[in-house]
C-alpha cells in the first residue's frame, strides 16, 4: 500500500493528476434526506483524492460527519459531534432522534417556562443517509483484496433509513434499517418507500439486488467484505480519523486501532485464570476440612435429636389418643357410678313407701285422738280459739286499711268519716269528684298545639333539606328542581352546568328592585335552558317520566346572540349576566322577554307598553298583574342569582323562627300533658278512696268483736277446767302423734330431695356415657394402646 503522503509529495503534476490507488474503493458520494437541518435531499460529491469540509460554526459540518458515523459505525459505539467537542465522548444532546426530528435550537415554553428543544419536523417523518464507494477501475475492485467477492463490482452503496410515528421523541419509537446495494442510489426514489414506515419487502421489490438488514452486525460484516476492510478495528480507525479534531496520543491511536494484540496477553490471562482456579481449589479443600471438624460433634447431637423426635412422635400419638382414652375411662367410671345410683334409688324408693305408710297411720291416730278430745269438750275450745285468731287477723288487716284510707283522704284534703252514715256521704262526694275529673276533655285543648308542632316539624324538615341542598350548590334554585336537573344531565352524560336554569345565569344589580324583578322574571328564572345539541335526548327523558312538578324548558340556540334595543330603565338592564357559553344567549333572551320599563309611580304605567312598579305591578299591553300570594320582600322565594349566600341566611332565619314556634308548641303540649296527668292521678285517687267500704276500715267494730270472742273463750276454758284431768292424757298423745308426723314429713322431704339429686346424677352419667360412645364409635383403643396410655398417666401422676 503506498504511503498516505505519497500523493502530496509527488512533484510531477502528471502523477498528481492520476487516479490514486486504482481498484481501491473510495468514498464517492454522500446523500442526506431530512437529516438534522438538511431538509429534503442533499448530495455531497467526494473526489477520489479526498474532500476537506470547512465552514463556520453551525454550518453543518458535524451533521455530515455524524450521518457517516450513523451509517458506518456500530450503534453502540457511535459518538455524535465528536469532532466539534474534541473528545471521543461526543455530544450527549445529539442523537439519532434529534437528527431525524431536525433539532435546531433551544427555546422557552411560554406556559411552563421550561427550556425545550425546537424541531423542524414534529409529525410523522422519515430520514435517509447513503454513502457510495467506487473502485476507480471498470472491471471491479482491488485485485489484491477480496477478489472473489468483488469480481465485477465497481460501485457499492450503503443506505440507512429511519422512520418515526406521530410526534414521539422517545428513542424506542424510532425504527431504522440498513441496506447494501451494488449500484448508485438516488434517495429521492427511497422517500416514497419509507414515508409510511420501513418495510423490507417494499425495498427489495423496488431494488431487487438490495440486502436489507434490521440490525448492524450482519450489515457491517457484509459492508466490510464488499469494501475490502479487513477488520472491525480498521473500521473503528476510520471513524476515529473522521472525528479527529486533534491527536493527543499517537501511541494510544496505534495501540488501539492499528496493532494486533500479542499472544503474551492471552497467555498472561490464562495464567491468571489458572492461578485463580488453583486458589479456589485450595480454598475448597480447607473449607471441607473445617466443615468436617465442625460437623463431627453433630453426630451425638443428631442421635439425641433422633431420640427426642421419637419421644415427640410418641407424645403426639398419645396426645391424639388421649381424647379416646379419656372417653373410655369416663364411660367406664360413669357406668359404675350409674349402677351405684340405681341401687341407692331402689333402696330410697322402698324407704319412701314405708314413710308414706307410717304417715297414713299417724294421720289416722291423730284423727282418733282429735275426735276423743272433741267428744270430751275440747272441740268448743278449739273453735273459740280459731274464731279469736281469725278476728285478731281481721283486726290487723282493718287497722292497716284504716291507716291507708286516712292517708288517701288527707292527700285529697277530705275529712275522715267517724261513722257509717258519714262514710256514705264522703264516698258519694268522692265518686262525684272522680266523675267530674274524668269528664274533662283534653283532645280539644291539645289539638291546636299538636297541629302547630306537626307543622313546625314538617317546616323544619323542609328547611333542613333545602339548606343541605344549597350547601352542595351555589344557585338559588330549589332542591327538587336542582335534583331533577342533575338527574337529566347525568342521563345524557353531561355535567349539571350544561343544563342551567335561567335564574343561575345572571345576578340582580339593583337591590331595591329585587322583589319586583323576582315577581316579573320568577317564571323565566325557573326555566331549564337546554342547548340545541342536547334538546332531543333531554326532551325524550322529560316526556318519558313523571316529574312530580311543573317544569318549563326552552330550546337554546346559542348562536342566536341578537340583543334587542331596550330602554335604559328596562328590567333587562338591571341584571348582570354571568360569563360563560350561555352569556350571549342570556343577554338576547332578557332583552326580548323583559323590556319592561321600571317606573316609580303607577301614573307612569300608561306611558309605556310594558312596565313594572317597585311594588311588583306588571303591565303587559292592556293586561296588568300583581301577584301578592307571597310578600314581595320574602327572599326565601327568590331564585335569580349565581350565588345563594343571601338565600341561605334567609332560610337560617326562617329555621330559627320555626324552631322557636315549634318549641313554644311543645311547651304548651307538655304543660297540658302534665295537667292531664295530675288530673288523672287525682281522679284515680278519688276512685280508689270511694271504693273503700266502711266494714274494711271499721276499727271500732272489729275491736268489739275481738273483745266478745275473748270473753266467750274465757267462759269455755272455765267450764272445761273441771274435765281437764280426763282429757290430759289424750292431749299429750295427740301432741306426740303430731310431733311424730312432723318427723315423718321431714324425713320424707329429705328423701325426696336426695332422690332428685340421684336422678340428676344419673342423667349426668347417662349423658357422659352417650358422649363417650359417640366418640368411641369411630375409634376404639387396643389393649396395648390403653396400657401404654395408662402407664404414661401413672408416670405423670407419680410424685
Amino acid at each position: 500500500m503506498p504511503n498516505l503522503f505519497d500523493v502530496l509529495e509527488a512533484a510531477d503534476p502528471a502523477t498528481r493528476a492520476a487516479d490514486p490507488a486504482p481498484g481501491q474503493f473510495r468514498l464517492a458520494e454522500v446523500q442526506l434526506v431530512n437529516w438534522g437541518t438538511f431538509a429534503e435531499r442533499h448530495v455531497i460529491t467526494v473526489p477520489r483524492r479526498g474532500l476537506l469540509l470547512t465552514g463556520e460554526s453551525g454550518s453543518g459540518k458535524s451533521s455530515i460527519l455524524d450521518a457517516m458515523t450513523a451509517l458506518m459505525v456500530p450503534p453502540g459505539e457511535a459518538r455524535f459531534n465528536a469532532a466539534a467537542s474534541g473528545t471521543t465522548a461526543g455530544d450527549r444532546e445529539r442523537s439519532l432522534m434529534s437528527y431525524v426530528r431536525g433539532a435546531y435550537r433551544k427555546q422557552s415554553d411560554d406556559e411552563t417556562q421550561e427550556i425545550r428543544t425546537a424541531h423542524l419536523r414534529t409529525g410523522p417523518t422519515c430520514s435517509a443517509i447513503s454513502m457510495t464507494w467506487t473502485s476507480g477501475v471498470p472491471g471491479g475492485g482491488d485485485p489484491g483484496v477480496g477478489k472473489d467477492a468483488r469480481a465485477a463490482v465497481t460501485t457499492v452503496s450503503a443506505v440507512r433509513v429511519f422512520h418515526v410515528k406521530g410526534s414521539s421523541l422517545a428513542a424506542q419509537d424510532l425504527s431504522s434499517a440498513f441496506v447494501l446495494l451494488d449500484d448508485p442510489v438516488d434517495l429521492t426514489e427511497w422517500v416514497p418507500l419509507i414515508h409510511r414506515g420501513i418495510n423490507a419487502r417494499r425495498i427489495t421489490g423496488a431494488f431487487p439486488g438490495a440486502q436489507v438488514h434490521g440490525s448492524y452486525p450482519h450489515f457491517g460484516t457484509a459492508l466490510r467484505r464488499r469494501l475490502g476492510i479487513g477488520t472491525l478495528t480498521a473500521q473503528r480507525l476510520l471513524h476515529r480519523a473522521l472525528a479527529a479534531k486533534s491527536l493527543s496520543s499517537l501511541d494510544a491511536l496505534l495501540r488501539t486501532f492499528m496493532l494486533d494484540e500479542p499472544d503474551t496477553f492471552r497467555l498472561a490471562d490464562t495464567a491468571v485464570e489458572q492461578f485463580v482456579q488453583l486458589r479456589a481449589a485450595h480454598a475448597a479443600v480447607v473449607d471441607a476440612r473445617e466443615q468436617v471438624e465442625v460437623l463431627d460433634p453433630l453426630r451425638q447431637d443428631w442421635k439425641r435429636r433422633e431420640v427426642a423426635a421419637r419421644t415427640r412422635d410418641q407424645a403426639r400419638r398419645h396426645q391424639d389418643l388421649l381424647p379416646v382414652y379419656e372417653a373410655r375411662v369416663n364411660r367406664d367410671e360413669a357406668g359404675r357410678e350409674l349402677e351405684q345410683i340405681r341401687t341407692r334409688r331402689t333402696d330410697l324408693d322402698a324407704r319412701q313407701a314405708q314413710l308414706r305408710a307410717d304417715l297414713d297411720a299417724n294421720e289416722r291416730d291423730q284423727q282418733t285422738t282429735r275426735d276423743a278430745i272433741i267428744r270430751g269438750g275440747g272441740g268448743r275450745l278449739a273453735d273459740a280459739e280459731s274464731a279469736l285468731a281469725a278476728a285478731q287477723a281481721d283486726g290487723q288487716r282493718i287497722q292497716r286499711a284504716h291507716r291507708e284510707y286516712l292517708d288517701q283522704l288527707a292527700a285529697l284534703d277530705v275529712d275522715a268519716p267517724t261513722g257509717r252514715a258519714e262514710h256514705a256521704r264522703v264516698t258519694a262526694a268522692l265518686r262525684e269528684e272522680a266523675e267530674r275529673l274524668a269528664a274533662v276533655q283534653d283532645a280539644d285543648r291539645l289539638a291546636e298545639p299538636v297541629a302547630k308542632r306537626s307543622e313546625g316539624d314538617a317546616r323544619l324538615a323542609a328547611l333542613r333539606q333545602e339548606l343541605a341542598s344549597l350547601a352542595r350548590r351555589r344557585s338559588r334554585i330549589d332542591s327538587r328542581r336542582s335534583a331533577l336537573r342533575d338527574h337529566l344531565a347525568d342521563a345524557v352524560g353531561q355535567p349539571p352546568a350544561s343544563l342551567p336554569y335561567a335564574g343561575e345565569l345572571a345576578d340582580i344589580t339593583a337591590p331595591e328592585w329585587a322583589g319586583a324583578l323576582e315577581r316579573l322574571m320568577g317564571g323565566f328564572a325557573r326555566t331549564l335552558v337546554v342547548p340545541e345539541a342536547l334538546f332531543d335526548p333531554v326532551a325524550r327523558l322529560i316526556n318519558d317520566q313523571h316529574l312530580g312538578l311543573r317544569l318549563e324548558f326552552v330550546r337554546a340556540d346559542l348562536s342566536d346572540t341578537r340583543v334587542e334595543a331596550t330602554d335604559p330603565r328596562a328590567a333587562a338592564r338591571k341584571l348582570a349576566v354571568a360569563p360563560g357559553r350561555f352569556a350571549d344567549w342570556m343577554r338576547a333572551e332578557l332583552s326580548r322577554r323583559f323590556p319592561h320599563v321600571c317606573v316609580d309611580d303607577v301614573a307612569e304605567l300608561s306611558a309605556h307598553r310594558r312596565a313594572l312598579t317597585r311594588q311588583g305591578l306588571v303591565k303587559g299591553g292592556d293586561r296588568h298583574v300583581k301577584d301578592d300570594r307571597y310578600h314581595i320582600d320574602d327572599t326565601s322565594r327568590w331564585v335569580i342569582g349565581t350565588r345563594n349566600d343571601e338565600l341561605v341566611e334567609a332560610l337560617r332565619e326562617r329555621m330559627a323562627r320555626a324552631e322557636h314556634e315549634r318549641e313554644q308548641a311543645q311547651q304548651r303540649i307538655d304543660a297540658l300533658e302534665e295537667e292531664r296527668s295530675e288530673r288523672v292521678r287525682r281522679a284515680n285517687a278519688y276512685t280508689r278512696a270511694a271504693a273503700v267500704t266502711w266494714d274494711e276500715v271499721d276499727v271500732a267494730g272489729v275491736q268489739e268483736r275481738i273483745a266478745r270472742l275473748r270473753a266467750e273463750l274465757e267462759t269455755i276454758r272455765q267450764a272445761l277446767e273441771a274435765a281437764d284431768q280426763d282429757l290430759a292424757p289424750l292431749r299429750r298423745r295427740h301432741e306426740e302423734l303430731r310431733e311424730q308426723g312432723r318427723r315423718l314429713h321431714a324425713e320424707l322431704e329429705e328423701s325426696q330431695t336426695l332422690r332428685g339429686r340421684l336422678d340428676e346424677s344419673a342423667r349426668r352419667c347417662e349423658q357422659t356415657i352417650t358422649d363417650a360412645e359417640q366418640l368411641l364409635a369411630g375409634r376404639e383403643l387396643t389393649e396395648a394402646e390403653a396400657q401404654e396410655l395408662q402407664s404414661d398417666c401413672a408416670h405423670t401422676d407419680a410424685p
